[in-house]
């Protein structure tokens, strides 16, 4: 099963030949045990690359109560401030997600997450020290998790 905005069921069910559930800001659903809500992910920004008006998506996945927020491609935006996790994973690439890496670690404060994993860096643009970086902006204030690179 996939889940995904409607801009990416074509492309999706033409390569995976899958089920697809389509869900835009705001929706929810359920597999087995997992709570899936879907939260908006755009630019205020850089909006020729993530546009609101394309209705893209990160997730918030509840599993045995625990809330895992992934941002997906977007920037620090407003709706951050209307929700709550428990894990966030957070882009830090910079060139089409969040303006800065202060900005990622502002969001992470935003859904008061209490375990960040910053992502979507080290291969085609972010650095590893930017995760240095944003572990070190939230250093006593969030507990910071940086995978090891492949």
């Amino acid at each position: 099963v996939f889940i995904a905005p409607q801009s990416c069921v074509s492309s999706i069910k033409a390569e995976f030949k899958t089920n697809m559930i389509v869900l835009e800001p705001g929706m929810s659903t359920s597999l087995d045990e997992i709570q899936i809500k879907a939260v908006p992910a755009y630019n205020v920004v850089k909006t020729k690359y993530h546009p609101k008006k394309n209705k893209w998506v990160g997730y918030i996945l509840t599993i045995d109560g625990v809330k895992i927020y992934h941002a997906g491609d977007t920037e620090r935006i407003p709706e951050m401030q209307e929700f709550t996790c428990d894990i966030v994973m957070l882009p830090l690439g910079q060139t089409y997600t969040m303006n800065s890496v202060e900005e990622a670690a502002e969001a992470t404060l935003d859904v008061q997450a209490k375990i960040a994993i910053p992502i979507h860096y080290g291969m085609y643009e972010g650095t590893v020290e930017d995760a240095k970086k944003f572990q070190e902006l939230l250093k006593n204030k969030v507990q910071v998790v940086i995978q090891p690179q492949q």
